[in-house]
């Protein structure tokens, strides 16, 4: 409970000042000033005329400068879960007789001096959790130096962890939404089956979902540092299943888009089924002739653009940054070749199981967040993007061609 309700402080002017000061005989400091804090004049009139109570605040800016305090202060506490009332001195009755002969000259000085450290001490966090907080706005925390910084930086940290939350919780709804629509290409990055699709979809799309509700009641502004790292932590939830990278390369060079060429020329150029022809310079231009090889088609609009997204990202995971280079697909020789007389490397969905590096640099570590950081926005398009093209090959030119790739 935040404070007394209006109605309370409503009927408290209805009674005259002896009755008040009975009243706040029998409050703590904490009760009494979230009985202030509600800014009444004649509240805090009877605070002023309170035999003791006027000892210890003993002008209209004595109020008003705890108050300003204490509403920072309480807002924090409130936010992270924590006890309010039980935190000294707050919890001390200074209105009681027993207190009479205690000297009160510097009492509210102390009060706002401890209240002041609380505050520090919940708003200075590691760099690590800075950095996350920063992802999801435009500009640095302010510094704590004086009471106003102070509040900017709270309202900065509140602000940024509301839309971090909004944010993180938008991409597991979202990744719930694409599972959902395509049960039958898409499955979770952790699961290393490529038989699918899986029976249990309604119970993973309502695990993502109950994660979404979880991420909107976050409140933890700190996180541990000294967790090992995790694989796969720069990965989105959702992964297509192999063989639909090999079909959607396959579609491509026997039907390769009659429009927009030019468009798609950048990203269809390195398009091969083969990593070794690929690498090779005397196919270069064999490899551009492929590219007309084939029927050419011309796709709707709505798929070309969705195509270009597809292979804009198709060999490289969307990390937010340049320097932080994640390879998507890898290219490898399967166990059993499709066709015995032509062994050809396909490309696989590369989730490494591996952890981090140990020399990564510090500003692309996410383990210590342990995921709580939004991920690339363009990850959710680029999957969704593959999705409906792959889904329109299939009704268009077709699955006979797709292959079936084994556990």
């Amino acid at each position: 409970m935040q404070g007394p309700t209006p109605a309370l402080v409503t009927k408290l002017q209805r009674l005259p000042p002896e009755i008040v000061h009975q009243i706040l005989d029998c409050l703590s400091l904490y009760k009494l000033l979230n009985l202030l804090a509600h800014r009444t004049p004649y509240a805090a009139k009877c605070v002023l005329t309170h035999p003791q109570l006027k000892e210890v605040f003993r002008s209209m800016w004595d109020i008003s400068r705890v108050l300003d305090c204490f509403v920072l202060f309480r807002d924090i506490r409130l936010f992270c879960r924590q006890s309010v009332k039980e935190v000294y001195p707050l919890s001390l009755n200074y209105s009681m007789l027993q207190y009479g002969n205690n000297s009160r000259d510097d009492l509210v000085d102390t009060v706002i001096d401890k209240m002041t450290d609380d505050v520090r001490d919940h708003l200075r966090l590691e760099l690590h959790d800075i950095d996350l907080l920063r992802s999801s706005t435009d500009y640095p925390a302010p510094l704590d130096v004086t009471f106003e910084s102070l509040l900017n930086r709270w309202l900065w940290i509140k602000r940024a962890k509301k839309r971090m939350n909004e944010a993180k919780a938008d991409q597991w709804n979202k990744a719930a939404d694409l599972l959902t629509s395509y049960p039958i290409l898409l499955k979770k990055t952790h699961d290393p089956s490529q038989a699918g699709p899986r029976k249990n979809i309604a119970h993973i799309t309502g695990r993502f979902r109950g994660n979404a509700k979880r991420c909107l009641n976050d409140i933890r502004l700190e996180h541990a540092r000294d967790r090992p790292c995790v694989p796969r932590v720069d990965l989105i939830e959702l992964v297509p299943y192999d063989r639909y990278l090999w079909y959607f390369l396959k579609m491509l060079q026997k039907h390769p888009p009659a429009n927009d060429v030019d468009a798609l020329a950048a990203s269809l150029h390195n398009v091969t089924l083969s990593l070794n022809e690929a690498m090779a310079p005397s196919t270069i231009e064999r490899r551009r002739l492929s590219q007309v090889q084939g029927e050419s088609y011309d796709y709707p609009p709505t798929i070309i653009t969705s195509l270009q997204v597809a292979m804009d990202g198709f060999f490289y995971i969307h990390t937010g940054s340049s320097l932080l280079v994640l390879p998507r697909v890898r290219w490898v020789t399967p166990k059993e070749p499709f066709h015995a007389d032509d062994v050809v490397e396909v490309p696989q969905m590369f989730v490494d199981p591996r952890p981090h590096r140990l020399r990564l640099p510090e500003e692309f570590h996410r383990c210590p967040v342990r995921k709580q950081m939004p991920f690339d926005e363009r990850e959710y398009q680029w999957l969704e993007a593959f999705a409906i093209v792959v889904t329109w090959m299939q009704e268009g030119f077709g699955a006979d061609s797709l292959e079936t790739v084994k556990d």
